[in-house]
C-alpha cells in the first residue's frame, strides 16, 4: 500500500514493533535507533502516538526509563480492540486518517484498524527502516517541538474535560481569550502557512503566494486580522486569519488546534457575520455554537490606535516583561501565569533558508552596539546562520520592567573571529564541533553549498572555542550596564546533571564552572536575580535528550518559581511606589502644617 498524503501522525504498536519481545512476558530489547526515529519525527513536526495491548503503568514506566514517554501524544495502552482505540487517537488529535500511519506486526490488527479508519495508512515493522527517508514523512523543521507542545496542551485539556459531564461547562471554565491583531505583517509567515496547509477550518480554501498575502495585508481596501488564542492551559499562538472586503470574507482560516472551542464562531460573530462563500468540506459549521459567550475577544488594534494616555485611562497598567533565549524559555512561557503582565518573547527561530537562528548569545548582543551597519550587513550576507533579524532585540528598551534571559547559548556555542577584522565575532553550533574542522551542523539550501561555505569560512574566520569564564563575566557586566538601571534581570542557568547520551561527555562540568561565575555575578549585581534550574533536577530522568532540554514537569516547576519571582518583583515595585507616594504626602502635609503655624504666629504678632 502506497502512502499518498503527507503523514502528520505515526501510531506505534509496541511489542515486536517498537521493540523486540513482549513486555508483559519477558524482558524486551529496545534499540537506540528506534529512539532516534521517534525524536527525529518530533524534530520534523510529525507526532507520535501508541496503540498497544499492554499494561499502561508498566509501559509508561519502561518508556520513561528510555527517555521517550513525553514524545507520545494521546497514547492508548489497554487490552481493548485496536481499531476503535486508533479512531479515538485520530479524533483527539484532530487529524484525517489519510494523514496518519499505523505500524503493527500483526496483520489482523492492521486490517481491524483499516476497517474502523477507512483511509488509514498501515505498514508492518519492516517499513521502519525507511521511515525517515520516505518522502511523505519529511514534515517541517520543528527543533523546539512547538507542535508537540501544542498537542501536549490538548492532552491536558482533554484530561480536564473528562471531569465535566457537559462540554459547555468545561469550555466556560477554560478562560479562552482570542486576541484580534490588526498588525498582520509581523505574522505573515505564519498566516501564509495557515492559508497553504490548513484544510479542515479553511472556509474559502483560497491558496495564495506570500507576495499576494503581503499585497492584501497592505491594501487599505481590506480589513485584515490575525487571531491569537490562549486559555488557562497555555498559549496556542497565531491560529487564525481573516481578510474582509466589502463585507465579504475572502479569507477565513483557522488551525485545527482550536477545533470545537467556539473560537471560529466567536470571531465570525465579532465580525458581524459577513458574507462568506464556504468551500466544502469544513470540520465546523459557522453556526455550530449559537452564542459562544465563553470566548473573550480582545481587539489589539483598539490599544494600538489609542494614545498612551487614553490606554492608561482605560485601566491598562501592566508590567512589561521580555523573555529572551532558546527552547527552554519556549517551554516555560506556556505555564507563566501572572494577571498583571504583558509578556513579549524573543526565541530562536527558523530562517527563510530552513535553519534555526539563535540570537541570544551575549557576543551577538554586544555586536548590536559594536558593529557598524556595513559590518552587520556583511555578516548577514555571508553567513547562512545569520539573517536580517539576528541583530534585532527589544532587550534594551527603557520601558521593560523585567528581562528573563537564558544563558545556555553562552554555555554551548562556539565563538569565531574574523581574521582581518577582529571586531567581527560570530557564534554558531557547539564549541566542541567547530565548522572550521568540517563539523557543519546546520542544513544548507539553495543559498550556499556546504563545501563552498566551509572553504570560505575557514579562510576568513578563526575558531576561538567557547567563552572563557572571564569573558563570560565581563559580558554579564556589559549586559547589566546596557540594560535600563530600573529593569530587573532574571537569569536562567544550565543543568549540572550528567546526561549519558549523544552530547559531548562531561558537558555538565562545563555548566558547573559557568554557573559558578553566574551566581557570583548575580550576588553582587543590582536588580539581578537567578532561577537555578538545578533546584528542580534530581537526575537524568529529568533531562529529555541532552543537558539543554528538560521534561515537562521540570519546566512547569521552573515556571512556577519564575511566576513567584515575577510576582515578588512586581509587588516590590508597587510597594516602593506606594512608599514614595506616602512619603511625599506626609512631607506635603508637614509643610502645610508648618505654613499654618507660621501664619498663626504672624497673625498673633499683628
Amino acid at each position: 500500500m502506497m502512502i499518498q498524503e503527507k503523514i502528520k501522525l505515526v501510531i506505534w504498536d509496541l511489542d515486536e514493533t517498537l521493540w523486540e519481545g513482549v513486555l508483559s512476558e519477558d524482558s524486551v530489547s529496545f534499540r537506540p535507533e528506534k529512539k532516534q526515529i521517534i525524536t527525529t519525527l518530533a524534530d520534523r513536526g510529525i507526532m507520535n502516538s501508541i496503540c498497544s495491548k499492554n499494561d499502561f503503568n508498566e509501559t509508561k514506566a519502561y518508556l520513561q526509563n528510555k527517555g521517550i514517554w513525553n514524545y507520545f501524544i494521546f497514547p492508548r495502552i489497554s487490552w481493548q480492540p485496536k481499531g476503535k482505540m486508533i479512531r479515538e487517537i485520530i479524533n483527539l488529535c484532530q487529524f484525517r486518517p489519510q494523514n496518519v500511519l499505523f505500524i503493527d506486526d500483526n496483520h489482523l490488527n492492521l486490517e481491524e484498524a483499516k476497517f474502523y479508519n477507512k483511509e488509514l495508512n498501515i505498514k508492518k515493522p519492516s517499513f521502519i527502516d525507511e521511515i525517515l527517508s520516505h518522502p511523505k514523512l519529511q514534515g517541517k523543521d520543528d527543533p523546539d517541538h512547538s507542535r508537540l507542545n501544542h498537542y501536549k496542551i490538548l492532552e491536558d485539556k482533554h484530561q480536564s474535560r473528562s471531569e465535566y459531564s457537559d462540554n459547555l461547562d468545561f469550555l466556560k471554565e477554560c478562560d479562552i481569550q482570542a486576541t484580534i491583531i490588526s498588525s498582520c505583517n509581523p505574522h505573515a509567515d505564519r498566516i501564509h502557512e495557515l492559508i497553504q496547509r490548513t484544510n479542515q477550518l479553511n472556509y474559502t480554501k483560497k491558496r495564495i503566494t506570500k507576495s499576494r498575502l503581503q499585497e492584501i495585508i497592505h491594501d487599505g481596501r481590506y480589513n485584515c486580522g490575525c487571531i491569537r488564542v490562549e486559555d488557562k492551559f497555555g498559549h496556542y499562538g497565531i491560529v487564525g486569519f481573516y481578510a474582509l472586503r466589502k463585507n465579504k470574507l475572502e479569507h477565513f482560516v483557522f488551525s485545527c488546534r482550536i477545533l470545537n472551542l467556539g473560537v471560529v464562531q466567536a470571531v465570525y460573530k465579532w465580525l458581524d457575520e459577513p458574507e462568506v462563500n464556504v468551500k466544502p468540506s469544513v470540520s465546523e459549521e459557522l453556526t455550530l455554537f449559537e452564542t459562544p459567550d465563553w470566548i473573550e475577544i480582545k481587539n489589539k488594534s483598539h490599544w494600538e490606535n489609542n494614545s498612551p494616555q487614553e490606554a492608561q485611562n482605560e485601566g491598562v497598567d501592566k508590567a512589561n516583561i521580555l523573555l529572551k533565549g532558546g527552547c527552554d524559555l519556549k517551554q516555560i512561557v506556556h505555564y507563566l501565569t501572572y494577571n498583571n503582565i504583558d509578556v513579549r518573547t524573543e526565541f530562536n527561530y527558523p530562517s527563510e533558508q530552513g535553519g534555526i537562528i539563535h540570537n541570544e548569545h551575549t557576543e551577538i548582543l554586544k555586536s548590536i552596539d559594536n558593529l557598524s551597519r556595513e559590518e552587520k550587513a556583511y555578516l548577514i550576507d555571508k553567513l547562512p546562520f545569520y539573517d536580517g533579524k539576528v541583530f534585532d532585540t527589544e532587550m534594551f528598551s527603557s520601558n521593560l520592567d523585567i528581562v528573563i534571559y537564558s544563558v545556555l547559548m553562552d554555555y554551548t556555542q562556539g565563538v569565531y573571529v574574523h581574521k582581518e577584522n577582529k571586531d567581527l565575532k560570530v557564534t554558531y553550533g557547539d564549541f566542541e564541533g567547530p565548522i572550521t574542522s568540517g563539523n557543519i551542523g546546520f542544513k544548507y539550501n539553495d543559498r550556499v553549498e556546504a563545501k563552498e561555505f566551509r572553504n570560505y569560512f575557514t579562510q576568513h574566520f578563526d575558531f576561538l572555542g567557547c567563552l572563557s569564564e572571564n569573558e563570560f563575566y565581563e559580558n554579564l557586566r556589559w549586559l547589566r550596564g546596557k540594560l535600563h538601571p530600573e529593569t530587573y534581570l532574571i537569569f536562567l542557568n544550565g543543568s549540572e546533571v550528567e546526561f549519558e547520551g549523544n552530547t559531548p561527555k562531561n558537558r555538565f562540568l562545563h555548566h558547573k564552572k559557568m554557573n559558578t561565575v553566574l551566581r557570583e555575578f548575580v550576588n553582587e549585581s543590582h536588580k539581578t536575580r537567578l532561577i537555578d534550574v538545578n533546584e528542580f533536577l534530581s537526575g537524568q530522568k529529568d533531562l529529555r535528550d541532552s543537558e539543554l532540554h528538560y521534561t515537562r514537569p521540570v519546566y512547569k516547576k521552573i515556571s512556577e518559581e519564575l511566576t513567584r519571582q515575577v510576582n515578588e518583583v512586581c509587588d516590590t515595585e508597587e510597594q516602593v511606589t506606594n512608599n514614595v507616594y506616602y512619603f511625599w504626602r506626609r512631607l506635603k502635609n508637614s509643610m502645610r502644617n508648618r505654613l499654618k503655624k507660621a501664619k498663626r504666629k504672624r497673625s498673633n504678632r499683628s
